[in-house]
């Protein structure tokens, strides 16, 4: 065995150097997207990335770099978090320039391939969320995507179509700015704006192309319409927030939120360099989603409750479940309504629910998304006063039926079917008790009970 040893003072040396190069590597990592709720980037037309905070207040901080010699027109930012670069072009009018990783820990910039990539400006481009690539839309509405680890492009097309009309969508040559981003389910988002005094958003479902196809279909959010107020210049940046909204800059360096039911929130301005693209570290699940108006249940006629909520325009949604409470803890789904789609601003649902009991009753709305996640409305309380001392719910039911009995002396309760043929019989004391019925077949049941006094109740009920 051979035993090889090396100076003690070159060994130290190369190990504080290690140790200095893992410390700047940490550090700087702990800057850029450490923190992707309160700060965005932004690139100016020079090539520099500013860090934005967007919380409490808007600011714009020091330069991350020192632009290339003849930087002009940057544009399509985006961050990759798998390896922790920028990339974005830099443009020339009528042709898009260089294309450029930028690496905040080394402080470098490299040019990276153009080879059969864009051939005309680039205003919109972002890295996908998996960190294997990056995507881009020039000004004739031609979308590539570039591949990071062979360092190669694919153009993809340039044919796009509503998918609910089935017509050809042109706003990316017709509007001539914009940006792109990609949540956290994969779903690429388009703003088109620009020229025309008008912006446009779209969503191209995941799983996105890397090679070429005829044609891409798109789900059109907000067909081209006019900006509102406050908004008052060409849209240049889009990022997401980390609750599913959008961070919007326009052309006279303001920043503006974008929220769930379509109006613009003014945030503040940027100060400095005008900001002429965005990104942010956040990959939300849940995009724009549903916001409520209004939820109210009212008591109509023979104990029926009316349910009534209004929502936004809905986004990715599946439909809402009506949920029933006895006590404000115990839930139980009584009915699904489906979306209804966006037919306006507002869009109203109705339910009557016919089996409120004497008491509290409590009901509330879960909206579900598409993809699982679910929001819920304000929870709303209906009682009714009567003299009836038993009440008996949920119904329908599944495992367990609850008996309130609201009589010091024990009293008798049986369930049957719908011949009469007795299945089970219940003691019943004071207070609520609750039946098992999770073995009983799906189907109508009866279920009476007989008071102390010689009166009774019968009620039929739903066991699902």
């Amino acid at each position: 065995m051979r035993t090889i040893f090396f100076p003690t003072s070159k060994w130290i040396a190369r190990t504080l150097a290690l140790l200095a190069s893992l410390f700047l590597m940490q550090n700087i990592d702990a800057q850029v997207c450490s923190s992707p709720k309160t700060i965005i980037y932004g690139i100016d037309a020079n090539g520099n990335i500013y860090p934005i905070t967007v919380y409490p207040t808007v600011s714009q901080g020091a330069a991350l770099n020192t632009p290339l010699s003849g930087s002009s027109q940057a544009n399509g930012l985006g961050y990759n978090s798998l390896d922790g670069k920028f990339y974005y072009w830099l443009a020339q009018p009528g042709s898009p320039g260089k294309f450029i990783s930028y690496n905040p820990t080394t402080s470098t910039s490299s040019n990276l391939s153009t080879t059969s990539g864009p051939t005309n400006t680039i205003h919109s481009g972002c890295v996908s969320a998996n960190g294997f690539g990056y995507y881009c839309i020039d000004v004739n509405g031609n979308l590539y995507y570039y591949d990071i680890a062979s360092n190669t492009w694919s153009f993809l097309t340039s044919t796009f179509k509503d998918q609910a009309t089935g017509n050809p969508i042109t706003s990316f040559s017709t509007l001539s700015t914009g940006d792109m981003a990609i949540d956290g389910n994969g779903n690429l988002w388009f703003v088109a704006a620009g020229g025309t005094g008008q912006y446009a958003l779209y969503k191209l479902n995941a799983p996105l192309p890397t090679s070429a196809v005829a044609s891409l279909t798109l789900s059109t959010i907000i067909s081209p319409t006019n900006y509102p107020s406050p908004l008052t210049g060409d849209i240049y940046g889009i990022g997401f927030t980390a609750t599913g909204q959008m961070y919007m800059s326009a052309k006279d360096n303001t920043l503006y939120q974008f929220n769930n039911n379509h109006t613009f929130t003014l945030l503040g301005t940027m100060g400095g360099s005008g900001i002429t693209d965005l990104t942010s570290c956040n990959f939300p699940t849940g995009i724009l989603p549903v916001t409520w108006v209004g939820f109210s249940a009212t008591l109509a006629n023979n104990n029926q409750v009316m349910l009534n909520w209004e929502v936004t325009k809905q986004i990715d949604n599946a439909g809402y479940y009506v949920e029933y409470s006895r006590d404000g803890q115990t839930w139980n789904d009584i009915s699904f309504l489906s979306e209804k789609g966006s037919s306006g601003d507002i869009e109203y649902y109705n339910y009557k629910y016919t089996n409120a009991i004497s008491g509290d009753n409590y009901f509330r709305i879960r909206q579900v998304d598409i993809n699982g996640n679910f929001h819920y409305s304000t929870t709303e309380l209906v009682t009714i006063k009567s003299d009836n001392k038993i009440a008996i719910w949920p119904n329908p039911a599944t495992a367990q039926l609850n008996v309130e009995y609201e009589i010091k002396a024990d009293g008798m309760a049986s369930i049957s079917d719908l011949s009469g043929r007795t299945i089970e019989a219940i003691s019943l004391h004071q207070g609520v008790n609750r039946c098992n019925i999770e073995t009983l077949p799906k189907g109508i049941y009866i279920i009476t009970i007989k008071q102390p006094d010689g009166g009774g109740v019968n009620q039929k009920f739903i066991k699902q």
